[in-house]
């Protein structure tokens, strides 16, 4: 067994989202490579997400090239950078994909990914789009990050897996995307004297994925006062409908009357 890439799921009060994430997971395609799945949940709190659930799609992981499920419970509550710190020590693959429990990959992701980094030509993956949906307002905006000034803050990225090890978390509570980014830009120039080498995502995958707001423990602010003007439009429903399984749309609505329930601070 050869584990080509791994995808590191970090889980916190995800019982009403995480498996929006294992949907798009088990509805992959285009994979000719074996990978893995590294969850970090913890499990001291009413709303965790569990084995047993995740469980319930082992099978449907596997007919898609999952050969192993790593998943790992923490008594306490831990910094998402101490997670990914813990993640990159577990990672088997080549290429490390990282996916937030409340975002739903397009089919091709995996498939991009291996495509772009596995011969090591290049070592991080910027998807150029991505659609943003509100589940309590029903609403979504296509994000643009060409007009964004952040490159580094933005759902769908994968990365050569000897970035991800080595992490320093000192300190570091949130912001976890921009410090990432600067560790991956400081090993580039540490290690290999050069700097990082990045290939964006020209595809339309992105038309096929949706990063969502709702029950995030972080980026809880109302979508449309998310993000600056110049780099989000509004993406119509009729889109979202063309591009994502109705099945998936319909549950993700259904989850609204789950917002109130899902405790929001950290470390409670």
């Amino acid at each position: 067994m050869t584990i080509q890439l791994t995808v590191g799921l970090p889980l916190f009060r995800a019982k009403y989202i995480a498996w929006l994430a294992l949907e798009g997971l088990i509805r992959q395609k285009g994979i000719n490579f074996e990978w893995e799945i590294v969850i970090i949940e913890e499990t001291n709190n009413s709303e965790v997400f569990g084995i047993d659930r995740i469980n319930e799609y082992r099978e449907r992981l596997e007919d898609v090239g999952c050969v192993n499920i790593n998943y790992q419970s923490l008594d306490n509550w831990i910094p998402m950078a101490e997670k990914f710190k813990l993640m990159g020590e577990e990672v088997k693959g080549k290429i490390y994909a990282g996916n937030a429990d409340d975002y739903y990959p397009s089919p091709y992701r995996l498939k991009s990914h291996y495509d772009a980094l596995i011969h090591g030509k290049y070592d991080l993956f910027l998807p150029r789009r991505v659609i943003y949906y509100s589940i309590a307002e029903d609403i979504a905006y296509m994000r643009n990050m060409d007009k964004s000034h952040r490159v580094d803050d933005v759902e769908g990225r994968a990365v050569r897996a000897e970035f991800m090890r080595g992490l320093d978390p000192k300190g570091r509570k949130k912001g976890c995307d921009k410090w990432m980014h600067m560790s991956f830009i400081t090993k580039a120039r540490h290690k290999y004297n050069r700097q990082i080498r990045i290939i964006k995502d020209e595809s339309d995958n992105w038309k096929y994925g949706l990063s969502t707001f709702g029950f995030n423990n972080i980026s809880i602010d109302r979508i449309v006062e998310w993000g600056n003007d110049s780099d989000k439009t509004l993406w119509p429903k009729e889109n979202m409908e063309k591009y994502i399984p109705i099945e998936v749309l319909e549950r993700l609505r259904d989850s609204k009357k789950n917002i109130k329930h899902h405790k929001r601070k950290l470390g409670d």
